[in-house]
């Protein structure tokens, strides 16, 4: 017999803060926000002028952390650089990218240089 289970229509919401905010992501969020606030605390400055450097530079990066766009960053960046380049093999055009010709190359070279 088959088992079914009722899963809770707040199930997502489950392990967060104010069920917005998951734990993770506010406390990296905290971790980065916390420094900052203590390097800004000591500076000798006014203190609307400390608010005003905690806000540009510890807020808005906090809020990053927040929204998660760090993570997209991140993504962005590793697809970028695992990024596979396709084109039209169809074409009438013998073009080739220089990459596949040294890998044609290499292939050639260790068939040519195996020995049985």
């Amino acid at each position: 017999m088959k088992k079914t289970y009722l899963i809770p229509h707040n199930y997502t919401d489950n392990g967060r803060i104010f069920n917005m905010i998951e734990k993770d992501v506010a406390i990296k969020a905290l971790l980065f926000l916390v420094p900052v606030c203590i390097l800004v605390f000591f500076l000798p400055l006014s203190l609307t002028l400390r608010f005003i450097i905690l806000i540009v530079f510890g807020v808005g990066p906090a809020m990053v952390f927040i929204v998660g766009l760090d993570l997209i960053m991140l993504d962005i960046i590793s697809f970028n650089k695992n990024a596979k380049i396709y084109y039209d093999t169809k074409g009438d055009d013998d073009f080739e990218y220089f990459f596949e010709l040294a890998k044609k190359e290499e292939s050639q070279n260790a068939k040519a240089n195996k020995k049985y």
